[in-house]
C-alpha cells in the first residue's frame, strides 16, 4: 500500500467540531462463514465454521487531509485468540492496510481516537476474528461512530 493511503493516527483527542456520523445509512454486513446479528446495543460476528467471521460497514468515502473520529468499542466476547478492528480498502476487510488494531483477547475502546486521511479513498470498517471453533463470537457497539472535521 502507498503511504499516501495510509491513515496518520493522532492518538488523542481532537479540538475540532465535528460533523455528522459517516456510519449512520450504512448497515452491518456479515462476511464469509459468519452470521450478524444485533441486540443489546452490539453488532455480532458469530463463527459457522473455524473460518475467521467478519462484519462491516461501508463503502466510506474519505477526503484527503480531513480529521475523522471514531467512536465506540469492539469486544471479543468468546475464547478465540485475537480479534481485530481494520479499516481497509477491501471490502472484506481480510487486511488493515488503511487501519488495524488488536484486541490482544478483550476489547478494543477507540472513542475519540482521530486520525487524517492521506488521501481520497473508499474505506470498509469493521471486525475480524481469528476463531479457533465454530460458535465463537465477536461484537462492535451497534452505534459505532465515525465522523468527519468540520
Amino acid at each position: 500500500m502507498q503511504a499516501a493511503n495510509r491513515l496518520m493516527l493522532m492518538g488523542k483527542k481532537s479540538a475540532l467540531g465535528f460533523g455528522a456520523d459517516k456510519l449512520a445509512a450504512l448497515s452491518w454486513t456479515a462476511g464469509a462463514s459468519t452470521t450478524l446479528s444485533t441486540a443489546g446495543g452490539f453488532a455480532r460476528a458469530l463463527s459457522t465454521t473455524t473460518t475467521p467471521p467478519r462484519i462491516f460497514k461501508g463503502p466510506i468515502a474519505l477526503t484527503a487531509g480531513k480529521t475523522y473520529k471514531f467512536g465506540g468499542t469492539a469486544y471479543q466476547r468468546t475464547a478465540a485468540t485475537n480479534m481485530f478492528f481494520r479499516v481497509s480498502t477491501l471490502a472484506d476487510i481480510s487486511t488493515g492496510d488503511i487501519y488495524q488494531n488488536t484486541s490482544g483477547g478483550t476489547s478494543i475502546p477507540l472513542t475519540g481516537v482521530t486520525f487524517i486521511a492521506g488521501s481520497n479513498v473508499n474505506v470498509y470498517l469493521g471486525i475480524v476474528a481469528v476463531i479457533v471453533a465454530q460458535g465463537e463470537y465477536s461484537e462492535i457497539d451497534d452505534a459505532f461512530t465515525l465522523q468527519e472535521s468540520l
